[in-house]
């Protein structure tokens, strides 16, 4: 994970060219932001280096918006009933954490 306080445009500019070429393509795209820890999370919202996080749902919503595609946060494990226990090395979200995710979108 790299620190940063703004999420760099160029991969929102590519991302939204991806986005451009499955719609017109008639594929349909659901997209989310990883999980994290709560732990790892808190850590990273508390140590202030890593602002741009914060600010890549705005952004890319915007995008997925334009096309009509979904997009999940769930960078948050608690809010679909997964604890920290359920990621393999503090930031990887296990089979629990994932099947979690799934059945909440």
């Amino acid at each position: 994970m790299q620190h940063g306080e703004k999420i760099n445009q160029n991969a929102v500019n590519e991302m939204s060219a991806f986005l451009q070429f499955f719609f017109n393509n008639k594929i349909k795209v659901v997209g989310f932001l990883p999980p994290f820890a709560k732990q790892v999370k808190d850590k990273m919202k508390y140590s202030k280096k890593y602002l741009y996080i914060e600010k890549i749902m705005k952004n890319c919503t915007q995008e997925f918006d334009k096309y009509d595609f979904e997009l999940y946060d769930l960078s948050d494990i608690t809010q679909f009933g997964v604890s920290d226990s359920n990621c393999i090395d503090r930031i990887q979200g296990s089979e629990m954490t994932y099947i979690n995710m799934l059945i909440y979108m």
